[in-house]
């Protein structure tokens, strides 16, 4: 009986030994599994924040896209203002330009008629000058003679033969 109660004993020390090495065993196993899991949280909770920044900065990132918009749309307003007023100033600088030269044939004109003292030169340029303003070829140019009063008298011819010409009409 001893020697059954020996094995018995044996048996159970046995038994014991391998319980504890398993025990051991499983709460090794289940640190290591605490500790990972506790790792699987801290990285989930590091994701939760680098995913929470993104979207802030997502968001950030709209709300400057769309002040881009409004401020890109504000630029294209301002420039097709500025295109109209650059039309309008170069429409303005052609009409300035065309006066002035208005302006300039007509001083020369004037400038050229003050310096002539024969009434036939002054009618020659007189008509010459209308004929260029007017872009005509051929004309004639008559005016009344106050001592005489024939009718008015051929004072200048161009582009027609003055031989041709009444001289007074």
């Amino acid at each position: 009986r001893n020697v059954a109660f020996d094995r018995v004993d044996t048996m159970r020390s046995t038994v014991l030994a391998i319980a504890g090495g398993l025990a051991l065993i499983l709460l090794a196993g289940l640190a290591v599994f605490a500790r990972a899991l506790r790792a699987r949280i801290e990285a989930d909770r590091q994701i939760e924040e680098a995913r929470d920044e993104l979207e802030s900065q997502n968001l950030e990132l709209e709300h400057q896209a769309a002040e881009l918009e409004e401020q890109q749309a504000q630029v294209a307003e301002a420039n097709d203002e500025l295109q109209a007023q650059r039309s309008e100033l170069e429409r303005a600088l052609g009409e300035l330009s065309a006066e002035k030269h208005r302006v300039d044939t007509f001083f020369a004109f004037g400038e050229r008629l003050a310096s002539l003292t024969d009434l036939e030169d002054v009618a020659t340029v007189a008509l010459r000058e209308a004929g260029d303003v007017g872009r005509s070829d051929a004309g004639a140019l008559y005016a009344e003679d106050t001592d005489e009063s024939e009718g008015p008298v051929l004072l200048a011819a161009r582009g027609l033969d003055r031989e041709l010409l009444p001289a007074t009409i």
